[in-house]
Parts: structure tokens; C-alpha cells; sequence
């Protein structure tokens, strides 16, 4: 959980740093807009981690035993038991709660006809929601609001769809999860699972993280700099916290402090 921390980064990158600190200040200050933003996460099925675990499955590569085999059964119950302890599953459903609110109000905020900026644009359109797609759901969003359970509603079901899995696509990015398209089809093999157990985390940061940020960076996409800038610093406040927590002296020289921040 401690080396989690730079997670909070993706959130900034993503959305910047106003509109960031902005909805946490507003989830801390109000238990009830806690709650609903809770429960909209809820019904996308983006902040059900303390119950699934899928996060710590699928890039621990845990679970690959036949479905329903004893064995399988065992393993995910006890990494399930094991993330809820060390408070895992905990942060992961907040982050991605966090993240479905974020993006819902870009969707909004873009659907209703709020100016974006062409690497924004590029964003949505990475979700699946071009121009036309906008245009539909910001129809959509006249007719019924921005009630989530209005979904079920939308006469253009179709947008309705698209709205659903660009928030799940975004929770899944911003809070890293491994996708089926993030490892090569040889880790579906029995050797592959193997030989490259525990390395799916890195193949996925490839296409989820260090892609995007690079991206964003070429394009000049401050909310992207500040983004890094909360993960590095998240970084090295993460190591030196494994330190303390392992009974170490943390180190205090400038170069080890940086390579552990990007580490």
C-alpha cells in the first residue's frame, strides 16, 4: 500500500491539479457527496475492489487455476483476506472512486459543450467518445440529467453504453489495472504464466502509464508535468516511508532520493 502512493499522480496527470484538489476537498468536506459519488462508482462497477480484488489478481497474475478449482478458490480468498488487511483493496476502490467522478464530470462538462483543447479531445477520443459521440450523450444528458441510474433510460442506448465504458476505461487507467491487450498471448500459455509471473504490473505500466505521460508531455499538457511532478514527489515520500516502516534510516542524499522518486 505504501508503494501505491504515487497512484494519486495518474489522478492529477489526467484530470489537473485544480480540478483534482478541488473534488477531493468537496468528497472530504461532505459525507454526502461522498456517499453518492460512492454509490455512481458502485453502479459502474469501478470501485468494487474490496470485494473483488481484481486489481491485485490480475497484476499479481493470481488465480490462474482452472476456474472454481479448489485451489483457485483458496488463493483468491486469502489475496483477497491479505489486501483487505493491509488496506490494499481499501485504496484502490477510493482511488477509483475518485477517478469515475473525475471523469463523469469531463464527460459532462465535454458532452454539454465545454471547450477542450486538442490533447483533451484526444483523451475522450482514446475512451471512444468522438465529436458525435459527445454530441449524443450531451442530448442525452438534456433529456434525463446526469443521474447515473438514468442511464437505464436513454432512449440512444448506444451512448448510454459508450458513457459506462469510457468511465471504466478511465477508472481501469488512472488507477493502473491490467487489460487483456496489455501482455503478450504467450503469458495465457502455462509456461508463459511461469516464467513471467508478478511481471505484469510493468508490461502493463507500459501502455496505461509511461505511454500516456509521455504523450502528454510531448503535447506540452501541463495537468500531465504536474501529474509526474505529484508521482515523483509521492515517490520518494513512499520510500522513505517502506524505510521507516522497515525499521531503516531513510536515505537523505539528494541522488538517492531521486532515483528512488522515479523508481
Amino acid at each position: 500500500t505504501l508503494s501505491s502512493l504515487p497512484d494519486a499522480g495518474r489522478l492529477v496527470a489526467r484530470h489537473g491539479l485544480v480540478r483534482t484538489g478541488a473534488k477531493l476537498a468537496r468528497l472530504m468536506s461532505s459525507a454526502e457527496v461522498r456517499k453518492l459519488s460512492a454509490d455512481e462508482a458502485h453502479r459502474f462497477g469501478t470501485a468494487l475492489e474490496y470485494v473483488l480484488d481484481t486489481r491485485a489478481d490480475t497484476l499479481a497474475d493470481i488465480g490462474n487455476e482452472q476456474v472454481g478449482s479448489r485451489m483457485d478458490k483458496i488463493l483468491r480468498r486469502e489475496a483477497n483476506r491479505f489486501s483487505r488487511v493491509t488496506g490494499m483493496a481499501s485504496w484502490n476502490s477510493a482511488l477509483k472512486t475518485i477517478a469515475t467522478a473525475l471523469e463523469q464530470d469531463s464527460i459532462v462538462r465535454a458532452a454539454k459543450g465545454g471547450s477542450l483543447k486538442g490533447f483533451d479531445q484526444a483523451k475522450l477520443a482514446e475512451l471512444g467518445l468522438g465529436e458525435e459521440m459527445l454530441e449524443r450523450i450531451g442530448g442525452e444528458l438534456k433529456k434525463h440529467g446526469k443521474d447515473v441510474e438514468g442511464l437505464m433510460a436513454w432512449t440512444d442506448r448506444q451512448a448510454a453504453f459508450a458513457f459506462e465504458s469510457a468511465i471504466r476505461k478511465s477508472a481501469d487507467t488512472v488507477v493502473l489495472t491490467k487489460g487483456v491487450g496489455d501482455t503478450p498471448l504467450f503469458m495465457s500459455t502455462e509456461m508463459g504464466k511461469t516464467l513471467f509471473q508478478f511481471k505484469s504490473f510493468g508490461m502493463a505500466a507500459v501502455n496505461r502509464l509511461l505511454i500516456p505521460m509521455s504523450q502528454g508531455i510531448a503535447h506540452g499538457d501541463i495537468a500531465t508535468v504536474n501529474g509526474g511532478l505529484v508521482m515523483l514527489t509521492l515517490g520518494a515520500f513512499a520510500n522513505a516511508a517502506r524505510d521507516w516502516a522497515a525499521g531503516k534510516e531513510p536515505a537523505t542524499e539528494p541522488w538517492r532520493i531521486a532515483i528512488e522518486a522515479f523508481d
